[in-house]
């Protein structure tokens, strides 16, 4: 999901605006992750073993909070940044592991919101 140019990122924005409640989280955070992800790979050597960090099954860096971690470790992203991916994060899992009826006016999503 690279978003390499302006345009490309008005055509996601736009896209997003048409999500449901439950999609704007779950494609938004991806958004967020595939960065943090390309971030990494940036300061990684060409290599198969660089590369199974972030990509094999259970590799060390392949979560979204891992990888926010690994960044934040790294200086990479700031406090501030840090603490405001981590929100965003877990308002994608009120989203991604509700069997129904979440939306953005629910009161744990609200409270999650609310500190972002």
């Amino acid at each position: 999901m690279l978003l390499s140019t302006a345009e490309d990122l008005a055509k996601f924005v736009a896209e997003l605006k048409r999500e449901t409640d439950r999609g704007l989280p779950l494609v938004g955070a991806a958004l967020i992750d595939d960065r943090l992800t390309e971030t990494l790979r940036s300061f990684f050597c060409e290599s198969p073993s660089a590369s199974k960090l972030i990509d094999d099954a259970n590799a060390p860096l392949g979560t979204f909070s891992s990888r926010t971690e690994m960044c934040f470790a790294l200086g990479l992203v700031d406090e501030y940044e840090y603490t405001e991916i981590g929100l965003i994060r877990k308002v994608r899992n009120e989203f991604a592991h509700a069997k129904h009826g979440i939306t953005f006016s629910s009161p744990r999503v609200q409270g999650l919101c609310s500190s972002l």
